[in-house]
């Protein structure tokens, strides 16, 4: 039981950082990119708003749990269910910091 305890403690101590950090950029972008915005580029189906949102999540330093949160709020905000998903594969990806530390 001890060891269940110190992997979630130690899960929740390195995985709370990016989940902030993607709860920060979805309120960014809730507050500061207009939803119609969203809507004209990203709500559209077909391959373009798909290519956008990929463009749009590569240069994010999020990780796999930190990108969750900044989906939501692309979804939220008008984005197709398929520029979101696109998004949600591309960030944690091709991530700077990720090209960084593969590297390296």
């Amino acid at each position: 039981m001890a060891s269940l305890i110190d992997n979630f403690v130690h899960l929740f101590i390195e995985s709370a950082p990016w989940l902030m950090l993607g709860f920060t950029i979805a309120g960014i972008m809730r507050v500061f990119v207009p939803s119609e915005l969203l809507a004209k580029h990203l709500g559209e189906p077909g391959f373009v708003a798909t290519a956008k949102a990929a463009m749009l999540g590569a240069p994010l330093p999020l990780c796999s749990c930190g990108v969750i949160p900044a989906a939501l709020g692309l979804r939220r905000s008008g984005a197709s269910k398929a520029a979101t998903t696109s998004f949600l594969i591309s960030t944690p990806e091709t991530g700077v910091d990720s090209v960084a530390v593969s590297y390296a």
